[in-house]
């Protein structure tokens, strides 16, 4: 369902502040985390993290990578600072949860 708001009412209300991401809801990264590793696959949490929204702190999104590769979501090659962050493909489904050789 979308909702629009007329552009007269918004400069009515006279919302001087600028919308940042910092409070942004967990399933609501994870979802921009997916669409950003469906675009841009084999990216590092960095990466995502500035394409996503550099004022979301780095550690959110580590958490949030975290969980997706839990669920199954995500995956990942590499180890520490060169970790690169993928969607996961269901033919690796036999191997441990979230990494691949």
């Amino acid at each position: 369902m979308r909702y629009f708001v007329g552009p007269e009412w918004l400069r009515g209300a006279k919302l001087d502040r600028k919308t940042t991401l910092t409070r942004i809801t967990p399933h609501r990264l994870s979802a921009l985390i997916v669409e950003d590793l469906t675009r841009y696959p084999n990216s590092s949490s960095s990466e995502v993290n500035r394409r996503i929204g550099a004022e979301i702190s780095a550690k959110t999104v580590k958490r949030a990578l975290d969980d997706l590769i839990k669920q199954g979501l995500v995956a990942y090659e590499g180890e520490r600072r060169w970790r690169r962050y993928h969607l996961d493909n269901p033919a690796h489904k036999g191997q441990e949860p979230g990494k691949f050789s």
